[in-house]
């Protein structure tokens, strides 16, 4: 049953990683057209606010899915690389994309004498460290919910998901 699960786990957390790839990469497209809009508008000091704040939040979020993975390898993997080839390669690639983004745009407000624009790189980093937590929670119980499922234990399975499920009065 073990075995099952960790297979299951390398499965989801490279599932999780690569079903959203391509909508991450069209998340950084629409972050550079955002900014280049942001640079023509007639209220680009608010226009470019706004674009940061966006900014940061899709840093956090492929930053948190890259901890969450590390994470799952590091618990469960003894630190041996379980994502593809592709996942590896993409994740890195949008990581890098978008801290450069963040990175430039820090250097950018700090030189134009406004450092209370740039990133708490502080606060950002304990936010990553909160939501891969989260998210390498997630992606285990998805795996332990299917192992389970799998042995024909349907009621444990639906209670290993139960606290993400948002539930309705």
């Amino acid at each position: 049953m073990y075995a099952d699960f960790l297979i299951l786990l390398v499965s989801r957390t490279n599932s999780v990683i690569l079903d959203d790839s391509r909508c991450r990469w069209l998340q950084i497209a629409l972050l550079h057209e955002q900014l280049r809009s942001a640079a023509l508008s007639d209220d680009d000091a608010k226009d470019l606010s706004k674009w940061a704040a966006r900014l940061r939040g899709f840093v956090t979020d492929v930053c948190a899915l890259q901890a969450a993975s590390e994470l799952i390898r590091d618990r469960y993997f003894d630190g041996e690389c379980i994502l593809s080839k592709d996942a590896i390669e993409d994740l890195e690639q949008q990581a890098k994309i978008v801290q450069t983004m963040m990175h430039n745009h820090d250097r950018v407000v700090i030189e134009a004498g406004q450092p209370e624009f740039a990133t708490d790189s502080d606060k950002l980093q304990k936010t990553v460290n909160e939501l891969a937590s989260q998210r390498a929670d997630y992606i285990v119980a998805l795996a332990k919910s299917k192992t389970l499922d799998d042995f024909g234990e349907e009621e444990a399975a639906d209670a290993m998901l139960k606290p993400y499920i948002l539930e309705r009065d």
